[in-house]
């Protein structure tokens, strides 16, 4: 009697499992290109030229769930270069290496705060205030576009030969650029240029001191992205 009961609860637990692996073999989770995670069930998903498909959500990963608008982190490492076309002083020509944490209220846009270091004269840090939106927002496409925005005024800090800071001052250097941001999983890389007009550089306003003012400016620039939810 006991054997017999053991080979029951032996076949109830083989069966069971096998009850759970049917169950499963048709999901996988996958991550959305804002670093979500989703149980999707692959049973569902488009047959090939019928579309695009995945297959249906059957649930989320953590605290992602349809409509969640939690926190979501990313940190961007990149390097720029930016120059005045008018003018050929090595003054107006910037090259920096610069981290931007930002923060993402909700998956179409980031606010971010911004240092770079200007790789030209080494003597110059740069802290700012940057702000992006989503185009085309959609959390499975295979690149995302980003409207960028650099329109408040930045603080400068200049070093002297040990680091130490030796001067400070504004500058307004409005700038509205385009980059596209090609996910993989828990970071990306993101390629993006734009254009602007320095308005103050360093507290100077004048022209007469500082030709570079109200040229048409224009830059480039590539980063990785790592992002956390």
């Amino acid at each position: 009697m006991k054997g017999r009961t053991m080979k029951l609860l032996l076949m109830s637990l083989v069966l069971a499992l096998a009850v759970v692996g049917i169950a499963q073999a048709g999901e996988r989770t996958v991550t959305d290109n804002d670093g979500d995670k989703w149980v999707i069930d692959t049973e569902t998903a488009a047959t090939p030229g019928a579309g695009a498909g995945l297959g249906a959500v059957v649930g989320a990963v953590g605290d992602t769930i349809p409509g969640y608008q939690g926190h979501r982190f990313d940190l961007q490492i990149g390097i720029s270069a930016f120059g005045i076309g008018a003018d050929d002083s090595m003054n107006t020509e910037s090259a920096a290496t610069g981290a931007t944490l930002y923060y993402r209220p909700a998956t179409w846009n980031r606010i971010g705060a911004n240092m770079t270091w200007d790789t030209v004269d080494r003597s110059k840090l740069d802290f700012g205030l940057l702000a992006g939106f989503k185009l085309y927002p959609d959390p499975w496409s295979s690149v995302i576009w980003w409207c960028n925005l650099d329109l408040l005024p930045h603080f400068i800090v200049r070093t002297d030969d040990t680091g130490a800071p030796r001067t400070s001052a504004w500058s307004y250097f409005p700038k509205v650029g385009m980059s596209v941001e090609v996910p993989m999983n828990t970071f990306s890389f993101e390629v993006g240029a734009g254009a602007g007009v320095p308005l103050t550089l360093e507290g100077i306003n004048k022209e007469a001191e500082n030709a570079a003012l109200t040229k048409l400016a224009a830059g480039v620039d590539v980063a990785i992205n790592f992002r956390w939810r």
